[in-house]
């Protein structure tokens, strides 16, 4: 039966929870640690992590799923951010992201998976085409086949966890309209004031927020 992974490249405390605990409610899952790149996780994560079922990217097989746990820039289609704190955060670009992954799967042997990417924007493309679309093109590159799996809008980190046991996220709208903005679009729009115009914040967990782009042949 394929296995669901999952991982944070650069430590980040909000990204190590959310993989954390949706590895926990998803059957036959595994967290992978990072192995080079800011070991261990925050300290609010320790009892997480010591709990949950650890796997390696060594244990990866053709037909698997990776999911990878990221920020989405706001007004950028082309970076998946880690905050490591208030002072340092790590940006790489789609290509970037594909490169060091592919690094990790030429040395499992593995040339077939499908990525789900836990990250805010990721099948946006009000700015160009989306991260999810760039990173599968990119993944081409490094001989890899599959699909990659995106979200419109802000993925609700404290709700997802409800809807990947079959694959899914929970997402705050469908637009790059920050939370704020939600909030008060969305309370007008279902009273009646605003009218639903194209670019206006879907309701909260609505369904059509994922977007699957296969990696080109």
């Amino acid at each position: 039966m394929p296995t669901d992974f999952f991982h944070v490249p650069f430590k980040d405390e909000r990204c190590d929870d959310i993989a954390l605990t949706d590895c926990r409610t998803k059957m036959f899952s595994k967290y992978i640690p990072r192995a080079s790149s800011d070991q261990g996780v925050h300290p609010s994560n320790e009892s997480s992590l010591s709990s949950a079922s650890l796997g390696a990217f060594s244990d990866i097989r053709n037909g698997d799923t990776l999911w990878i746990a990221g920020h989405g820039a706001r007004h950028d289609n082309n970076k998946i951010v880690w905050i490591k704190d208030k002072n340092s955060r790590i940006d790489f670009t789609s290509e970037e992201l594909a490169k060091w992954i592919g690094l990790e799967l030429k040395k499992a042997n593995v040339t077939q998976l499908n990525f789900i990417l836990l990250t805010c924007f990721s099948a946006n493309n009000w700015f160009g085409q989306a991260f999810g679309g760039k990173f599968a093109a990119a993944l081409k590159t490094q001989n890899i086949s599959g699909s990659v799996k995106g979200f419109k809008g802000v993925v609700d980190d404290g709700m997802s966890f409800t809807a990947v046991r079959s694959g899914g996220a929970v997402t705050k709208g469908s637009s790059r309209i920050n939370y704020a903005a939600h909030s008060v679009l969305n309370g007008l729009i279902q009273v009646g004031s605003l009218g639903f115009a194209a670019h206006h914040e879907a309701p909260s967990g609505s369904t059509g927020n994922s977007v699957v782009y296969p990696i080109p042949n």
